[in-house]
């Protein structure tokens, strides 16, 4: 296993310590989760301490890290599976909603001797109304069918709401919200930490209890 932060300046027994112990967990370390984990430069000075002072306590923190690590991955599966599916629903629903309005729009409407469709008599000057108005989305939480994915959205801000839908269901990088939402990649990035820390909690009382 590549070691993803340097332990070089360890002492000489403590840095045998963990060398020894790589060795020894050489496989059960190349697990994806595990590797993820310790790529965290806070995540892997935790395991270092447990290896070279491994109480009880030291221990407990290593795991406590762990557990969390690994709900917000299973958070990122369930949603990005149930989110896929509600993205299809609602972009089924947003096309067929769509092409009403077309149809509406192109409606002809008699105008003495020339012919006018509803389209055609909306001031294209007010920032392209047709436009706005078939593209306007609803609101994303009315298409969530799971009530305990809904409740636990609801828990959420409406900012990290909006980051949260870019960025599971239109697939886009931190940056490219950032420029869409008109902050910096470091909000979005504090935003998103934050709403998935969140959610992560409340998954996990999901587990517990069977509903939150």
């Amino acid at each position: 296993m590549n070691k993803p932060y340097s332990y070089g300046k360890l002492k000489g027994g403590l840095e045998r310590s963990v060398v020894n112990f790589i060795q020894q967990y050489k496989r059960g370390l190349s697990n994806r989760v595990v590797k993820s984990f310790l790529y965290n430069q806070e995540h892997f000075h935790l395991f270092l301490k447990a290896i070279c002072f491994p109480t009880a306590d030291n221990i407990e923190e290593l795991n406590q890290a762990f557990r969390r690590h690994y709900i917000v991955i299973r958070l990122t599966h369930y949603l990005s599976k149930l989110l896929s599916h509600t993205s299809r629903d609602y972009y089924h629903k947003h096309k067929k909603r769509q092409y009403h309005c077309l149809l509406i729009f192109d409606q002809p409407i008699n105008k003495g001797d020339s012919v006018e469709t509803i389209g055609n008599l909306i001031d294209i000057n007010e920032s392209d109304t047709a436009e706005k108005v078939i593209n306007k989305q609803d609101n994303f939480l009315e298409h969530i069918e799971d009530s305990s994915l809904y409740h636990i959205l609801t828990t959420l801000s409406k900012r990290q709401l909006e980051i949260l839908e870019l960025s599971f269901l239109d697939n886009l990088t931190h940056k490219q919200i950032a420029k869409i939402l008109g902050i910096t990649p470091q909000a979005v990035s504090k935003s998103y930490r934050q709403a998935v820390k969140k959610l992560a909690e409340a998954y996990k009382m999901r587990d517990s209890y069977g509903t939150v």
